[in-house]
């Protein structure tokens, strides 16, 4: 005799949590992703439990077209995790001054400091990675 399995039919789908699609899909750089996920999201600008938002992964994965996205879609550019760390931070940090430029002229504020040690996104600037200068006079300007 047959085993008789009433388990879910083949044809069901799985059900991602949207905001788990778009932080991963934002650090990914897959950004046709993340163009349809925010649509399927009450707030684009939701965080996780650590206070990462999508354009945190965005600006850490160094994808500049999904930053410019999310920040013309109207998501919170000065959203702070868990330590203060804004996006802008998070770009400071890396010396990214493409990415830092278009969240400074989309209205990122510099002067916020992060939790840990009260730095601003200017004082986050790597000096042992390539572009500091560049990145730190930019945001100390």
């Amino acid at each position: 005799k047959q085993a008789d399995w009433s388990g879910p039919s083949r044809n069901t789908r799985a059900w991602l949590n949207p905001l788990v699609v778009l932080l991963d899909a934002a650090l990914l750089g897959e950004l046709d992703v993340v163009k349809r996920v925010v649509y399927e999201m009450d707030n684009p600008s939701q965080a996780n439990e650590e206070g990462i938002t999508g354009l945190h992964n965005a600006v850490c994965g160094g994808h500049y077209d999904v930053v410019e996205f999310l920040v013309n879609f109207g998501v919170n550019i000065n959203a702070p995790d868990s330590y203060g760390w804004t996006p802008l931070h998070c770009a400071a940090s890396c010396n990214d001054l493409p990415i830092c430029t278009i969240l400074v002229k989309k209205g990122a504020a510099i002067f916020l400091t992060t939790l840990s040690d009260g730095a601003t996104a200017a004082e986050k600037c790597d000096r042992y990675l390539d572009d500091y200068e560049e990145c730190a006079r930019f945001l100390f300007s």
